[in-house]
């Protein structure tokens, strides 16, 4: 092991981790984390649902034993994730189309679907410009070529739609695409309803695979449906997709790893086919998803009033971050001034879930460590980090910095 061990080059980790790294080395007590993407309260701790407390308090209390789940998931998480998603009229549902398996949180729902690419023989997959960095990880990591589709212009601080669906139609037919079609990670956005007809016309003509990621359910618009809007959508016109599910933000079940796959098939015989991949891959990486995780989603969303509760603490945390950044956008037009700078601050104002991507602060996301405020280096920050007792010294900070450059 000495001789093998030797050999092994270092390999640097991404930044988002590299960043949290460098948090949690940093020894002042005033440190302020906006890099990683957890939800906080106002005193900037992590933040709980008492709706899922109660849930696993409950689980807990009714059940003892911890036995593998061999069927990656069970039938009560299948139905009920995938009503979140494709909602209680869902035909897909009603007609037992939908191909779930239960997964180490969304990340593991990528990873298992990748490998099932591999099987299918895909070798390119397309990611909206600029990535979610752990996209382009995993692709790589698996040996797919990686392309990009156009897709956040920095100029507009928005989707550029003429390029984005541009792209989209001139990729070759049948491409495989990853979407993330609210709160998009990094930049913060949404895509907007009246150009989804426009896409599902190029899907439809260009015969894409579609693959959703969806791991901000209920952060980006008033409620969980208008998020997922698009897949439903997609479901009138008979297109067949997969989901990748996270409930790491929206239940604050970041370490229990939280996730589902579902994949839409032809009919029940191609959907036993399709599961029995998808378990023969599970097999090989973790064998069985956590049965802990299984029984505290099933206790919340079968439990009619924990639900109802979840889903208004969901909303109202979505509400707070939402007041979160027109505070703090708001703190550096006040603070600016002090250092005489006029940047327009308005138009991050717009951009919706936990994080805002504010390109500018790239610049000075290294001089921002020397007061000890950490974010991602490529701008996007956590704004649920920001509370009102931190927003003035995080606000004056950004600005000294800026003024320095």
């Amino acid at each position: 092991m000495d001789k093998l061990l030797s050999s092994l080059e270092n390999i640097e980790v991404d930044n988002i981790l590299k960043t949290a790294r460098e948090f949690k080395e940093d020894t002042c007590e005033e440190k302020i984390n906006l890099s990683i993407g957890v939800c906080c309260n106002d005193d900037g701790d992590l933040h709980i649902f008492d709706s899922v407390l109660n849930a696993d308090k409950l689980v807990t209390e009714n059940y003892k034993e911890k036995p593998y789940l061999l069927g990656n998931g069970t039938e009560d998480f299948s139905t009920l994730t995938q009503n979140l998603i494709f909602g209680n009229n869902s035909k897909y549902i009603e007609d037992k189309k939908i191909c779930t398996i239960q997964c180490i949180g969304g990340t593991g729902a990528i990873f298992v679907l990748l490998e099932f690419l591999k099987m299918l023989n895909v070798e390119t997959l397309y990611v909206t410009n600029p990535p979610y960095i752990n996209h382009v990880n995993m692709i790589e990591s698996r040996g797919f070529n990686l392309k990009y589709i156009n897709f956040f212009d920095y100029n507009l601080i928005d989707i550029n739609y003429d390029l984005f669906l541009n792209d989209l139609r001139n990729i070759p037919n049948g491409s495989s695409v990853i979407l993330q079609i609210s709160c998009y990670n990094p930049c913060s956005v949404n895509i907007e309803e009246k150009y989804f007809d426009e896409i599902i016309e190029i899907v439809l003509h260009k015969k894409h695979v579609i693959i959703f990621d969806i791991a901000y359910q209920g952060f980006g618009h008033t409620n969980l449906e208008e998020d997922v809007l698009l897949i439903r959508k997609f479901e009138e016109k008979n297109i067949a997709f997969s989901v990748c599910q996270s409930f790491s933000k929206n239940m604050s079940l970041y370490g229990e790893r939280a996730g589902a796959l579902h994949i839409v098939c032809k009919n029940q015989e191609e959907k036993k086919i399709v599961f029995n991949n998808l378990c023969f891959i599970v097999r090989k990486f973790y064998s069985s998803p956590v049965i802990h995780t299984n029984r505290i989603l099933c206790q919340l969303l079968n439990n009619q009033n924990l639900k109802l509760n979840w889903i208004k603490e969901l909303s109202q945390l979505s509400q707070r971050i939402t007041n979160n950044r027109i505070l703090f956008f708001n703190k550096l037009e006040t603070y600016q001034k002090k250092y005489n700078l006029n940047y327009d601050w308005n138009v991050y104002k717009k951009q919706r879930g936990l994080f805002s991507f504010v390109p500018l602060l790239a610049k000075i996301a290294e001089l921002l460590k020397t007061h000890h405020i950490y974010i991602i280096n490529n701008g996007r920050i956590n704004v649920s980090g920001i509370t009102k007792n931190n927003v003035d010294y995080i606000a004056d900070k950004i600005c000294l910095s800026l003024s320095q450059i």
